[in-house]
């Protein structure tokens, strides 16, 4: 990844307050510029440290990836966090259990894969603040 490393600042646009709706994604995802926190219905990744892996603006959209520390415990099974800008004000938010499942993403062997270790999370959330 060529972006690790990147400090993310205050004033960018995936800081703030998210709220996801849904029976998997009721639920709030708070960004700050050095700290995550993530609950829902299903889980719960308490306030820490991220580091960031990538953030662009590809075609005008903002883009994070952050990656959480370990050890992050069975109510938290997501190393790796996306966002990325569908609208004005919904993201999609999406939890990947490993670096390697966000890296493969793409692959649909990897993607369509019924193993646990490759479950995948994602949310449309609203950006309230």
């Amino acid at each position: 990844m060529g972006g690790a490393g990147i400090a993310a600042s205050a004033d960018e646009p995936w800081i703030g307050r998210f709220e996801g709706t849904g029976r998997a994604c009721s639920g709030v995802l708070s960004m700050e510029a050095t700290v995550l926190s993530w609950r829902w219905q299903y889980g719960d990744c308490r306030a820490r440290h991220y580091e960031v892996l990538d953030a662009t603006r590809e075609q005008g959209a903002p883009r994070l990836v952050a990656r959480l520390p370990r050890p992050r415990g069975a109510r938290c099974p997501y190393e790796v966090i996306e966002l990325e800008r569908a609208d004005t004000y919904a993201w999609n938010v999406t939890g990947f259990p490993s670096l390697e499942a966000y890296e493969k993403r793409g692959v649909p062997a990897w993607r369509d894969s019924p193993l646990p270790s490759r479950y995948v999370l994602s949310c449309l959330m609203t950006k309230v603040r």
